[in-house]
C-alpha cells in the first residue's frame, strides 16, 4: 500500500499485502465500502476477489483515496 506523505509530492510504502493472485491485472472495487481487489486467474480459470485488511495509517500521511489525483 502506498500514501501520500502530508507534505510534498511523494508517495510513501506503509504496508504490503501478499494475495494469491496470478492475474497480469487486477482492479480496486469502488462501488463497496470495504476495499476489494479483483483479479483473474488464467491458470486455474477462475475470477477472484479479495477483500483487503485494514491498515493502520501513520499520522503524517494519507490515504490515497483520500486525495483526488488528476492524470495529466
Amino acid at each position: 500500500m502506498l500514501a501520500a506523505l502530508a507534505l510534498g509530492p511523494k508517495l510513501t510504502h506503509i504496508a504490503t499485502i501478499n494475495i494469491e493472485i496470478e492475474a497480469e491485472a487486477f482492479a480496486f472495487a469502488r462501488s463497496v465500502n470495504a476495499p476489494i481487489v479483483y483479479g483473474i486467474s488464467r491458470p486455474n480459470l477462475k475470477f477472484r476477489a479479495f477483500r483487503l485488511p485494514e491498515v493502520a495509517i501513520p499520522e503524517n500521511v494519507r490515504p490515497l483515496t483520500e486525495l483526488s489525483l488528476e492524470l495529466a
